[in-house]
């Protein structure tokens, strides 16, 4: 009896122990339980190529990745679950050291594991790769086991515990120095709340041995290995601490305070269920509402040191672990942001504080936090299982198709326009190497002998490396469910094709009726044509085409909708680009610091959808672009244009040269467009510097010359009338205008429509002058169907007769 007894309070007694943390794994497991049939995403392509072939390409504080995955991957090889669930299980292992220290801090068990459950029941993008979570979810253990540590030290002085704590700071900064970096600004603030009071001297003693240990792995570790100190703040983008700089990020941390409440699952909600389009300042405003009522609560309490000191190291935890986070961003952190992890376990503890005033409330609170937060990540996860799931279906596919390892291959996969081709490049999108790592990976292939290409232009560019060879070169289609192999067909186009010629000859006049303002108006529907063949690689195209310009009725208007009808502007404007076109046919060009994959011809070559493109990281270490500009002959000009849409990566700054000489000029902006104006002067020689851009490496689109006594045409305009040429034609004179402008060549294009695989077009310089001429252009792989193209962009009065059209493979007997 008395055995049984005993054997019955030793069941509670277990029971009592180990049931809140069978409740942690419990909660855990809803809230991860998704991520077990996730997939390889994005940057852990790169740490398992890197795993898989024993190197470590990276310095500090990145190099510290590889000996733990490439253990990691002797054990699991390149199978995705079993990475995903050991995310889970250190998730469940950080959620049990959770409750053990909220427990010390709070003395309260209930309190401690609905706090602990707070924290193991969120999940965002961390959870998505399953190297972060890993990573992550070790370097907040060491942090969460190191406090448990000091804790103990204050308990009952036994030098062991802190000198534990001090051995497992130093491999958590020296083993995840990235996930570590901000875990002594959480040391220092519980130190000095658990011994400043008695033990100043103590306390002084432990910060120094703290601080010695940080400075010996962040300065001395770093210098030991790469012959530099303090390369985080670099890798974290070496700001200038100025005043802007600093507005931002406090506007940027009060937002993300803002999200631990206004979640992206009820901003969402905000946003398409109620039609709320300011959400950003709703996140913004409830930011500061939970500060300022946050501290407040904590002055109302300051006569209670457990809750003021808990409040004032909970609120610590949220700054200082947004500082090292908030760097590598330049926007608030939102609920499911990988980089919101670490401050979020500040704000739990401070709703912990909180609701020691009224625990009876506060836990009821905390539950229904609790089980939004499930509903929540659950929501989260969920939204990612198609992806993977295709994701997956992906890889096997493309491994099925290669039974045998290759030596060499030249991979290049097409798929829809649209969300399918989005979808497949981020099928292959990896953060620290190129592309092809993550199908190497996959293969078991060396990266140097795997060119991955996934768009048409990378393709064109390739067929000019000495390195292509057909019999290594791999097509495939990827429908959004099926990857088909192209490969034979692509081969045969490669090696036999001589071309397809349809011969059209078909004639397109333009038709003028009258609009609703008693204008003569017109229009011409252009010339449609087709090829019998599947458009599976790039090709070029080659039209034999008349262009007239007919007769028109005055006045005459055409394509002109929001733009100015004001005939002198018209004149002015092309006038303009007239003389600036034949500027730019006999102007040569050379740009120092070119990225390779971009030509400087593409800055004059009269097409917007082209461009070029300065090398990366020459620009980040301080290397500045030249583009330089040689006339034909001195012209008068009073300055150029600068097309560049690219939000980050448009010149806002330069050092111009003139024949040598350096000049003062003044820059307007618009739209994607930048005048430099400078002194009325003969140019045979320009040099542009761009010293200064939004942020990356310069992108400029286009360059165009601005004649002298032209330079007052706004830039909006300019484009307005381009493309609407014939938009206020009045007199005789304003008809010759259009009709010297169109002469020299006038903006259309080719569009194509294939069915299954979505529409483009590319631009075509059409001269209208009467007489017949050959036309190129290249078109993109067009999918699996036979494409419809049309001659189209007729915003101006034409008549069209196509003789011929003629469509060859592009890298044909290569």
């Amino acid at each position: 009896m008395l055995k049984k007894v005993l054997c019955q309070r030793n069941l509670i007694w277990c029971f009592k122990q180990a049931g809140p943390l069978f409740l942690i794994f419990l909660i855990t497991f809803l809230a991860y339980h998704k991520t077990f049939f996730f997939y390889f995403w994005h940057d852990d392509f790169s740490i398992l190529y890197n795993a898989a072939n024993k190197i470590c390409p990276f310095n500090w504080p990145f190099n510290s990745y590889c000996p733990v995955f490439e253990n990691l991957y002797q054990l699991f090889n390149f199978n995705p679950a079993p990475y995903f669930i050991l995310g889970f299980i250190l998730k469940f292992i950080l959620g049990c050291f959770s409750f053990f220290l909220c427990k010390n801090l709070f003395g309260n068990k209930i309190l401690s594991l609905l706090l602990a459950s707070l924290i193991v029941s969120v999940g965002g993008e961390d959870s998505l790769l399953s190297f972060y979570s890993i990573s992550e979810n070790i370097g907040i253990s060491f942090l969460l086991l190191i406090l448990l540590l000091i804790n103990r030290f204050n308990e009952n002085k036994s030098v062991i515990y802190l000198i534990a704590s001090g051995l497992l700071f130093f491999l958590s900064l020296y083993i995840f120095p990235i996930y570590s970096t901000g875990h002594i600004l959480i040391i220092l603030p519980i130190t000095l709340y658990l011994f400043w009071s008695r033990f100043k001297r103590l306390t002084l003693i432990l910060l120094t041995f703290f601080i010695l240990i940080t400075l010996v792995t962040y300065i001395w570790v770093p210098y030991k290995q790469s012959g530099q100190a303090l390369q985080f703040w670099q890798r974290a983008g070496g700001h200038k601490i100025t005043e802007e700089f600093i507005k931002l990020k406090f506007t940027n941390f009060i937002q993300t305070t803002g999200s631990f409440v206004l979640t992206d699952y009820l901003e969402s909600k905000l946003r398409i269920d109620f039609k709320i389009k300011n959400t950003d300042q709703i996140r913004l405003l409830t930011g500061y509402i939970i500060n300022i009522a946050f501290l407040v609560f904590i002055w109302i309490n300051r006569k209670d040191k457990k809750i003021f000191g808990l409040g004032i190291f909970a609120f610590l935890w949220i700054i200082t672990q947004y500082i090292p986070k908030g760097l590598v961003t330049t926007t608030g952190l939102g609920s499911t942001d990988r980089h919101i992890f670490y401050p979020y376990i500040g704000f739990v503890l401070a709703l912990g504080m909180v609701a020691l005033r009224n625990l009876k409330i506060g836990q009821i609170i905390l539950t229904g936090v609790l089980i939004l937060n499930l509903l929540q990540t659950n929501q989260f996860f969920g939204s990612f299982e198609n992806d993977n799931r295709s994701r997956s279906h992906f890889y096997q596919q493309l491994r099925d198709f290669f039974p045998i390892k290759p030596d060499r291959a030249i991979i290049f996969i097409d798929s829809p326009r649209g969300e399918k081709q989005l979808q497949l490049g981020d099928f292959v999108r990896v953060g620290m190497h190129p592309s092809q790592s993550s199908l190497a990976t996959k293969l078991n292939i060396k990266m140097e002998n795997l060119i991955l290409l996934t768009d048409s232009s990378d393709l064109i560019r390739y067929y000019d490396n000495p390195k292509f060879d057909r019999q290594f070169f791999y097509s495939f289609y990827w429908d959004g469910d099926k990857l088909v192999n192209t490969t034979n067909q692509a081969r045969d186009f490669l090696q036999n094709h001589q071309g397809i010629i349809t011969e059209v000859n078909v004639a397109s006049k333009t038709q003028f009726i009258k609009n609703s303002q008693n204008m003569w108006t017109g229009k011409n529907n252009g010339v449609s044509f087709t090829f019998d063949t599947m458009p599976i690689l790039p090709t070029h195209l080659s039209l034999i085409l008349k262009a007239t310009d007919p007769e028109i009725p005055l006045p005459y208007t055409q394509s002109c909708f929001n733009c100015t009808k004001d005939p002198m502007l018209f004149k002015k404007v092309l006038n303009s680009i007239t003389i600036s076109r034949s500027i730019k046919q006999t102007t040569e060009i050379l740009v120092s610091n070119s990225d390779t994959e971009t030509t400087p011809n593409n800055l004059i070559d009269f097409d917007l959808n082209s461009f070029w493109r300065a090398e990366r990281s020459p620009w980040f270490q301080g290397i500045k672009p030249v583009i330089s500009l040689k006339l034909k002959e001195p012209t008068d000009i009073d300055g150029v244009i600068i097309y560049a849409s690219s939000k980050f990566r448009i010149p806002k700054s330069f050092e111009v040269f003139t024949d040598g000489k350096k000049v003062d000029y003044n820059l307007e902006y618009s739209n994607g467009k930048s005048k430099i104006l400078f002194k009325n002067t003969k140019v045979k020689n320009l040099s542009l510097k761009i010293l200064s851009t939004e942020g990356d490496s310069p992108l400029v689109e286009e360059i165009s010359f601005i004649p002298t006594g032209y330079s007052d045409i706004n830039l909006d305009t300019i484009d307005q009338i381009r493309h609407s040429p014939a938009g206020a034609i009045e007199t005789p004179t304003d008809r010759e205008v259009l009709k010297n402008y169109t002469f020299f060549g006038v903006d259309s294009c080719i569009k194509w429509q294939s069915p299954g695989f979505g529409e483009g077009m590319v631009n075509l310089l059409l001269k209208i002058d009467g007489s017949v001429h050959t036309y190129s252009v290249i078109l993109p792989a067009m999918g699996i169907n036979k494409p419809t193209l049309t001659i189209d962009c007729l915003t101006y009065p034409v008549d069209l007769e196509l003789i011929s059209a003629s469509l060859i493979f592009l890298g044909n007997n290569k």
